[in-house]
């Protein structure tokens, strides 16, 4: 699965869809690299329509990535793998090297500047 951001600016909540693709087969999309912070400490996106918790962090590098007039491709592991599901974590954690080489750019994400 990769994630398409929808269009959109501050403050209003980021969108986003699932789309599910075959890795041999995936459009041009780039990855997320982020530092998920405190899992205390949550925000939310709306993802096919349904609200779904995400860290801080990310929801923040969510919103930093959107863009205003177009759909943005990514994948992220916190959205585009299935958390609840141990068997599609532990095959999809075999596969994150060919997510990342596949790839046509990573975004790495540290959090914001805090000056």
């Amino acid at each position: 699965r990769l994630l398409k951001i929808l269009p959109g600016s501050a403050p209003s909540i980021v969108e986003c869809e699932l789309v599910v693709v075959r890795l041999d087969n995936a459009p041009p999309y780039e990855a997320l690299s982020y530092v998920c912070g405190n899992p205390e400490l949550l925000d939310y996106v709306v993802c096919n329509g349904q609200r779904k918790s995400v860290t801080t962090n990310l929801g923040i590098a969510l919103k930093h990535l959107r863009l205003r007039d177009e759909t943005r491709l990514i994948w992220v592991d916190a959205l585009c793998i299935n958390q609840e599901d141990v068997d599609e974590r532990s095959s999809q954690i075999k596969l994150m090297r060919d997510i990342y080489t596949q790839t046509w750019r990573v975004v790495v994400w540290l959090g914001e500047d805090p000056d």
